[in-house]
């Protein structure tokens, strides 16, 4: 999520469209070092909108697992893993966090697909785009301006399964947004619009290979040490999972 470099560097009309705004992130996305496998410009960005997780997925003991492992890993700035900690510090300060989290969670449940079909046929997307939103109500005028005015606009990226939006950086937003919740699974905040284009497997692919090389690990290293991780905190903290809403 990447809203503060979004107004520095990018200029929109007064009431831009969303497929001004696409274009506008599109010239950009390079330079914060976001991946892409196609140019955005000339197709118009999918709203994401409000849907239930479907039933059979969030009893998966995996796909709870997983969703509890990145959601803890991003609220607990890294938690008790040396890896998570390096890297929540590495991704978070240089607006790649949203998109680091989703890869990391798309990359778990896919091998847990693979190895358990927890997925069912459901078409899982890793989709880069941005939020827009109204400013909190609280915000006094001189400091709206510093955030970019009335309406927020930002970068950012999420991961869907069949068009459930699933957001584990939402949190970022606080300063600006009346935010009730630590995390999306389908339940989008009122006043939230999420918008993005769906990329394909190669991008997956190339983030994880990007995020490996940085921990200077093998990707499959790197990625069994998440698992490994998140296992751990199962193990250990049997109790407490399923708390953040994920009962």
């Amino acid at each position: 999520m990447e809203d503060k470099q979004f107004f520095k560097k990018v200029t929109l009309s007064e009431n831009p469209t969303v497929k001004e705004i696409g274009i506008a992130m599109s010239d950009h996305m390079k330079e914060w070092g976001w991946l892409s496998s196609y140019t955005y410009k000339r197709k118009e960005p999918k709203r994401f909108t409000e849907k239930p997780v479907p039933a059979d997925l969030i009893k998966q003991r995996d796909f709870k697992l997983y969703m509890y492992y990145v959601l803890t890993s991003f609220l607990e700035e890294g938690g008790e893993f040396e890896l998570s900690q390096i890297e929540f510090r590495r991704y978070n300060g240089k607006g790649l966090a949203c998109a680091y989290y989703s890869v990391l969670f798309y990359l778990l449940i896919m091998r847990a697909n693979k190895e358990n079909q927890i997925l069912n046929n459901k078409k899982m997307k890793y989709v880069q785009g941005f939020f827009k939103h109204p400013l909190r109500e609280d915000v006094p005028d001189f400091v709206a301006q510093l955030y970019g005015g009335e309406t927020q606009i930002g970068l950012h990226a999420f991961v869907t399964i069949n068009d459930v939006v699933f957001d584990f950086t939402i949190t970022q937003q606080t300063h600006a947004f009346d935010l009730q919740q630590s995390y999306v699974a389908g339940n989008i905040p009122e006043g939230m619009e999420y918008y993005g284009y769906e990329e394909s497997i190669t991008v997956v692919k190339q983030y994880w290979e990007m995020f490996a090389e940085k921990a200077e690990m093998h990707p499959e290293e790197w990625l069994l040490q998440h698992e490994l991780n998140a296992m751990k905190l199962y193990l250990k903290d049997v109790k407490a999972f399923g708390q953040k809403g994920m009962a």
